[in-house]
């Protein structure tokens, strides 16, 4: 019923961090009481870090007839817009589980830090929406999670024996000069 609310949650395999080109996963999951017909939802990545580069269906919308496709509506490197039903008025029962696996990849001009993935609403009104088959809108709920992306520069001191230590450094820009306080 319109009145029910949506559980969108959001897990990712991002232990460790991720370099500038490299790929992860977010994996969606819905908790729904009642049945799903369609559903639009915003994936918001704060700072800019990472595009969308595929969406793939899993648990039981992999059993459906649900088209799925996704867009970067505000252009490249921005939010990402995916969007899913049935050309045949297919709908998704009652169920929790995970729906569907979003790969992303790490932008190259992106800053090291932590990057939230979360499920949102644009600056522009458009907005996630999960709707029922007479078109009545769900409330949702939903989290975020977080990938570390790897700074252009970083450093990391390696024990090679013991009494002494080397600096490494590892770059994917030029370094012009560093100072390091030990």
């Amino acid at each position: 019923s319109p009145m029910d609310f949506v559980n969108l949650h959001l897990s990712s395999d991002t232990e460790g961090l991720y370099d500038q080109g490299s790929e992860f996963t977010v994996t969606i999951s819905m908790d729904n009481p009642g049945d799903v017909a369609g559903f639009q939802i915003l994936l918001q990545d704060n700072p800019e870090c990472a595009s969308v580069t595929s969406v793939e269906k899993v648990g039981i919308l992999e059993s459906t007839d649900f088209q799925v496709s996704q867009s970067d509506p505000y252009g490249d490197n921005s939010d990402a817009m995916v969007l899913a039903f049935s050309f045949t008025g297919e709908l998704i029962p009652p169920n929790t589980g995970a729906v569907l696996e979003v790969t992303y990849q790490v932008n190259a001009d992106a800053n090291g830090g932590e990057c939230m993935i979360s499920i949102g609403d644009a600056a522009d009104g458009s907005e996630t929406a999960i709707s029922d088959e007479l078109g009545n809108a769900y409330f949702f709920t939903s989290n975020s999670t977080s990938v570390n992306v790897a700074y252009a520069v970083n450093f990391e001191m390696v024990q090679v024996s013991d009494t002494q230590f080397e600096i490494v450094m590892n770059n994917t820009v030029d370094v012009g000069a560093f100072q390091l306080t030990i």
